[in-house]
């Protein structure tokens, strides 16, 4: 089973428990013996330039929120990521107006790019990474994959090599 580039909202709003719970249940219900393979993608962005770390997932978040909505999120749910749905709504109508994803990406602020993502410099993310990773094995999976990495793949992925990921993996 993949989780997706949605393992942190799914985290944060609660939902992801009660969607593993489901996955159980389907796995026994086909009488499948064996377990399946959890695998779950972390999305982050990192550099040395804060400001291009948090902008660069700005589009993301603009179609995760449209995304998740469409997945019938609760106003509880969105609140517990830090959004209003009528946000959401909005988001949503502007891209239904035509709105470019760089328009639309414009209404995403900075509190909600942690909606979906781990984004900052280096030492900010550090300790986000450690935390994600961490839910990530509590709840059984197997592997992490991170995605998306930050406005810079060849600076993401020396910082992910050289300081982020030697932190964590011990």
């Amino acid at each position: 089973m993949l989780i997706g580039g949605f393992f942190i909202p799914l985290l944060r709003s609660g939902k992801l428990a009660g969607l593993l719970e489901c996955t159980e249940r389907g796995r026994k219900a086909a009488g499948r013996e064996t377990q399946l393979r959890q695998v779950c993608e972390i999305n982050i962005s990192v550099a040395g330039d804060r400001e291009k770390a948090r902008n660069f997932p700005r589009r993301y978040i603009a179609h995760m929120l449209v995304v998740l909505e469409a997945m019938g999120f609760s106003d509880e749910e969105f609140r517990a990521l830090g959004v209003e749905r009528a946000t959401v709504i909005e988001i949503k109508r502007a891209f239904e107006a035509g709105g470019t994803i760089e328009q639309v990406s414009a209404l995403i602020t900075d509190d909600m790019v942690d909606i979906g993502f781990i984004a900052g410099t280096p030492g900010e993310c550090a300790k986000m990474l450690e935390e994600m990773c961490a839910c990530a094995q509590g709840y059984g999976f197997d592997q992490i994959l991170l995605a998306k990495l930050g406005p810079n793949y060849e600076e993401a992925i020396t910082v992910l090599a050289r300081d982020l990921l030697p932190a964590i993996v011990r």
